[in-house]
């Protein structure tokens, strides 16, 4: 147990005297952030295409209610199916992903950014600071000698 006014975690700081038993702010942002789990969801409300997102909540019930929301359908057309868990992703908690993570560790694809073709695990040209570009559209243009 920690003395009065220190954080029960870290022992820092918590800047009430007569306080016990209490975390600081750092501590309790960090237990959260640690609770919240990955889930990958449908991205879209055409499941079939395989769009896919990843978003952090604390439990599955939560995922269906997020996914419902950013479609704009029924929190019960959403199934539990729907959302699956990815606990590989939770150290990424609170996002975003990388994605090189995503599809290296998670198999998903991405469009390229220059073809829009779809860019998997196999065909990934370069990793970009937004996404991915595809092994065509990676290679360097020709020059002219």
């Amino acid at each position: 147990m920690a003395n009065e006014g220190e954080c029960r975690t870290c022992g820092g700081s918590i800047g009430q005297p007569q306080a016990v038993n209490l975390e600081c702010l750092d501590c309790a942002r960090k237990r959260t952030l640690r609770a919240l789990k990955a889930y990958v969801v449908p991205a879209e409300s055409l499941p079939e295409e395989g769009y896919r997102d990843v978003i952090f909540v604390s439990t599955r019930g939560l995922a269906r209610a997020v996914t419902a929301n950013r479609l704009s359908i029924p929190f019960l057309d959403v199934t539990s199916d729907d959302c699956e868990r990815a606990p590989e992703l939770d150290s990424y908690s609170p996002g975003p992903v990388p994605v090189r993570a995503l599809i290296e560790e998670h198999d998903l694809w991405f469009d390229c950014e220059k073809c829009n073709r779809r860019v998997n695990v196999d065909s990934v040209g370069e990793y970009t600071k937004r996404g991915v570009l595809c092994d065509e559209c990676a290679m360097p243009e020709p020059t002219d000698a």
